[in-house]
């Protein structure tokens, strides 16, 4: 959704946090790889996963944009078999509280579960026959 809004640096961490936030429920799901696959292609031309320690997240998500950035990525990732495991919203969690954006979790499940909603009602409206 909004990968193109981070740096090449920004984008390989994410690609990293998604990748563990897809282990971490020991689950893979379908609409998780395709997920994952529609954000690599998002990110900038050689554009490779790389980790970083949570604590660290901070210095390289600096603005508030870039930090709304990887929380929306990161919950709609962990939204997409539309379940929350626990493993999935303690990591969200340690990732937003290490970015100092706690607060704004309601706001960001809120949100897209919505568009997560909308999406489907659009497909349903491509999918009638007419």
């Amino acid at each position: 959704m909004f990968v193109n809004r981070l740096n090449k640096e920004q984008q390989a961490v994410l690609l990293d946090l998604t990748m563990q936030l897809i282990a971490v429920d020991g689950e893979l799901h379908e609409q998780e790889e395709m997920m994952l696959q529609a954000m690599k292609d998002q990110c900038n031309a050689g554009v490779e996963s790389k980790s970083l320690p949570l604590q660290e997240l901070g210095t390289l998500f600096g603005d508030q944009e870039s930090k709304i950035c990887l929380l929306l990525e990161l919950v709609a990732i962990a939204l997409a078999d539309k379940l929350l495991h626990h493993s999935e919203k303690n990591m969200i969690n340690d990732i937003a509280s290490n970015l100092n954006i706690e607060d704004m979790l309601p706001d960001a499940y809120q949100w897209v579960e919505s568009l997560t909603k909308h999406l489907e009602k659009a497909e349903e409206w491509m999918s009638k026959n007419g």
